[in-house]
């Protein structure tokens, strides 16, 4: 997509901030890159992100660009979301075969290893209600219990 995603369709309804870890939803903030209109920024709760937790964050649903089109996933994540397998193995094999007669066998391999490294995610995504298939782009993370120095600073 290259048109800016219009900020009204981005609400709680459609962007989940998620502590994986508890299954359940934070109060977090987000907000659209002002230069891009691409970048979604997203906050942590007051409080910050609870420690040693894995934080899933999935945009879902109705959203639209200013032009008014709908945004959609990615190639890539398009395939990646699939509740199905890409390919018949995750590595190069004599018997390895893609699933999609539209990606290269090395492609769907790729594709493979990602989908069952997102299975988790999108298991807790499917835990509250949010379908596979109505995720646009969706990330996860662990918070780490290290404070990352800044400049100067121990």
């Amino acid at each position: 997509m290259s048109a800016p995603i219009d900020p009204a369709t981005l609400t709680h309804s459609t962007v989940l901030v998620l502590d994986a870890t508890t299954g359940q939803p934070l109060d977090s903030g987000f907000a659209l890159d002002p230069d891009t209109g691409q970048v979604l920024h997203v906050t942590p709760p007051a409080g910050g992100w609870p420690v040693g937790h894995q934080i899933a964050i999935a945009v879902h649903g109705e959203v639209f660009s200013v032009a008014g089109e709908p945004v959609v996933a990615s190639p890539a994540f398009f395939f990646a979301r699939a509740a199905r397998p890409i390919a018949t193995c995750v590595e190069l094999a004599p018997d390895c075969r893609s699933a999609s007669p539209l990606l290269p066998l090395e492609q769907a391999i790729g594709l493979e290893r990602l989908r069952q490294g997102l299975a988790p995610l999108f298991a807790g995504l499917e835990a509250v209600g949010i379908a596979r298939e109505q995720v646009i782009v969706a990330w996860a993370f662990t918070v780490s219990g290290r404070r990352p120095a800044i400049r100067g600073v121990p």
